[in-house]
């Protein structure tokens, strides 16, 4: 049973080699018939290079700018809420007092009836 987990392990190990290998193999060949290529695309690759990073920067100045703008409507909303809350407490307060001094008043004038 050892036996065969080894042999099993040395045949994938040969296989990878192998295929290592081929790859190297194939590469080199490649590389020595269409050399013309290859001269294109180290030429373009910096190009590429280039684009992606100006696409990253451009992406990150513009979600910063998003961010801001969030931040500002948030503290406008913040504000707002807060002052919707301050007229709306003065309000009640206004209206309680208003209804307290009324019944104030009349409980005060039943009071000195009696």
């Amino acid at each position: 049973m050892h036996g065969d987990s080894v042999a099993r392990c040395r045949s994938a190990t040969s296989c990878t080699t192998s295929a290592d290998s081929r790859f190297v193999a194939g590469f080199a060949i490649g590389f020595s018939q269409v050399w013309q290529i290859s001269h294109v695309t180290l030429a373009i690759v910096p190009l590429i290079a280039i684009a992606g990073g100006t696409y990253a920067y451009v992406t990150i100045v513009l979600m910063a700018r998003v961010r801001k703008s969030y931040v500002k409507a948030g503290e406008i909303a913040e504000e707002v809420n807060r002052l919707r809350f301050s007229l709306h407490s003065r309000c009640v307060l206004k209206a309680l007092s208003f209804v307290l001094g009324e019944h104030a008043r009349t409980h005060a004038a039943v009071g000195s009836r009696r």
